[in-house]
């Protein structure tokens, strides 16, 4: 067997993984066992279009000093179509509701 023919379809396979990336020059994407890996050292936005978080927040939720505001291991939330949050207290083994202004249900 010829001792080039490894080295060549190793980068033919290499080729293969490229990915082009001419307009975001921060963005590299490589192969990793089959699982593509996307790596961003630079933002795709402009300045001053990036994402802001307000000072205060919209929403608080199990702030209160009660126990029965407080939450532990917290697994997951989401907000509910009537506005509601749902939380998933995992310390409580519990699925808590509160009101679309945090106010526990």
């Amino acid at each position: 067997m010829n001792k080039r023919l490894p080295l060549l379809l190793a980068a033919v396979a290499f080729g293969a993984c490229a990915h082009d990336t001419a307009e975001h020059p921060g963005l590299v994407v490589h192969d990793s066992a089959g699982v593509r890996i996307v790596e961003n050292t630079t933002p795709l936005w402009q300045e001053g279009e990036g994402w802001r978080l307000s000072a205060e927040p919209v929403v608080d939720i199990g702030g209160e000093d009660t126990e029965e505001e407080q939450l532990f291991q917290v697994v997951g939330a989401t907000r509910l179509a009537d506005g509601r949050v749902a939380v998933a207290n995992a310390g409580s083994h519990e699925l808590r509701f509160y009101s679309e202004s945090g106010v526990f249900l």
